[in-house]
């Protein structure tokens, strides 16, 4: 019997010749296939099974609905913590003038406030006008719309006034109502010369406070600046008259032969007199040649100036003598004067042109006859005011003048009291009746 080979197939299986190469290639088969199969049940990648909150299960992330977010429950709990529901306490906040018992003892704790705490709005909590405003104008510096916001005038005035020197700005001081605040202001803050009214006032103003004549606009300005100084040299500044310039050296150097540079006498008569003038020395008139208009008119100036008639009589004309009378008697309410004057009829002219200018009858009591009846009712009857009640009562013509004058005078003041003045009954009725 034969024995059996274990490397053959069984009966009935074709026999087949195995090498070894064919070993290796089926063992290689092998292996790739476990190798696909393994590969298709491997596990999902980290972070790629998030749900629907966004939380990662295979990392161990899990929803907490508690806190709102994903977490993990062995690093942290997700019961919510516990809130705590007590209230907290604000302690109440206490105004720092509230216990104040008075309006006065409140707005002096405000204004203390305002003042320690530099803090303007502090000056609300004052009840007071006056006390509110003073509280506010020490904050006030640059800012003119802060003035208009406070109460009274004077408050507003020195809130203008303070801004005004703080942005140095002269216009601001127009705005100021006190005359004298707003006189100081433009002083302070522009040349003093601003407050001066014209231009010419202001001109001769700067040119004495420059020392420079040719900041003058007229020749007074000019004659005065030299007489002032003393400075000769302005005189040849004067433009229009060359008079003047005579006169304004002959000032300065008070010298009279000045006056005679031109060689004319008319010229050097005038220059007199305008110098006498400027110096105030009636002396001076008497350089003036005699007969000459000039040298009378000197005198009756002066005469006018120091309320002394005499004066007049150094006048050399005739006619200068009486116009010198009449205007003083005029002028100073004088008509005493008029005695003086030596024709009649400019001597009846000086009392009626007096007692006119005047409104004084009194004055025609120097006149006679139908001069003194004309010239009381010229002045009680015409167009000029009755000047007083004396004036009627110094009327010579008592019976008839004289209650006519009050009459008249009441009736202008519309005065019924000078009616009781009136002596006569009748000129009393009518008077009253008048005003009743």
């Amino acid at each position: 019997m034969r024995a059996i080979n274990p490397y053959k197939f069984p009966m009935g299986f074709p026999r087949m010749a195995i090498s070894m190469r064919a070993w290796f290639a089926l063992v290689i088969m092998v292996s790739a296939l476990l190798m696909a199969g393994c590969a298709q049940t491997q596990a999902p990648a980290p972070g790629s099974d998030r749900d629907a909150h966004g939380c990662i299960p295979s990392a161990g992330y899990s929803w907490c609905d508690s806190k709102q977010k994903c977490l993990r429950e062995w690093e942290e709990n997700c019961t919510a913590p516990v809130q705590n529901t007590t209230p907290t306490v604000v302690p109440a906040v206490v105004a720092p003038c509230a216990d104040t018992h008075s309006v006065q003892t409140h707005d002096l704790c405000w204004a203390s406030v305002a003042n320690k705490q530099k803090n303007i709005t502090a000056c609300d909590g004052i009840y007071q006008i006056d006390a509110r405003d003073a509280c506010i104008l020490p904050f006030v510096t640059s800012d003119p719309a802060v003035c208009s916001q406070l109460n009274t005038i004077p408050a507003q005035d020195n809130c203008t006034d303070r801004v005004a020197h703080a942005l140095n700005q002269s216009a601001m001081c127009a705005k100021l109502q006190d005359i004298t605040l707003q006189r100081n202001c433009y002083i302070d803050l522009n040349s003093p010369c601003a407050i001066e009214t014209t231009p010419n006032a202001v001109a001769s103003c700067e040119a004495m406070r420059k020392h420079d004549p040719a900041l003058c606009l007229d020749d007074v300005c000019r004659f005065n600046y030299a007489q002032t100084t003393q400075t000769i040299d302005a005189c040849d500044m004067i433009k229009a008259d060359r008079v003047q310039v005579l006169s304004c050296k002959a000032t300065v150097m008070q010298d009279p032969t000045y006056c005679t540079g031109d060689n004319l006498s008319s010229r050097a008569d005038y220059c007199y007199e305008l110098t006498a003038e400027a110096l105030n020395d009636s002396s001076w008139c008497s350089y003036g040649q005699l007969g000459s208009l000039y040298r009378d008119d000197c005198y009756e100036y002066f005469a006018i100036l120091t309320k002394n008639p005499d004066t007049c009589k150094y006048a050399y004309l005739e006619t200068s003598r009486d116009n010198c009378y009449i205007n003083y008697s005029i002028n100073v309410d004088a008509p005493a004067a008029c005695e003086n004057v030596i024709n009649s009829l400019n001597r009846n002219k000086c009392y009626i042109h007096t007692a006119l200018q005047r409104g004084d009858p009194s004055a025609c009591n120097g006149l006679m006859g139908k001069d003194k009846t004309s010239c009381y009712n010229l002045v009680v009857t015409g167009s000029v005011p009755i000047r007083d009640v004396q004036a009627c009562m110094a009327i010579d013509n008592t019976e008839v003048w004289q209650p006519i004058c009050l009459r008249n005078l009441a009736v202008q003041k519309k005065d019924s009291s000078i009616c009781d003045l009136i002596t006569s009954a009748s000129y009393q009725s009518e008077c009253k009746a008048k005003l009743s």
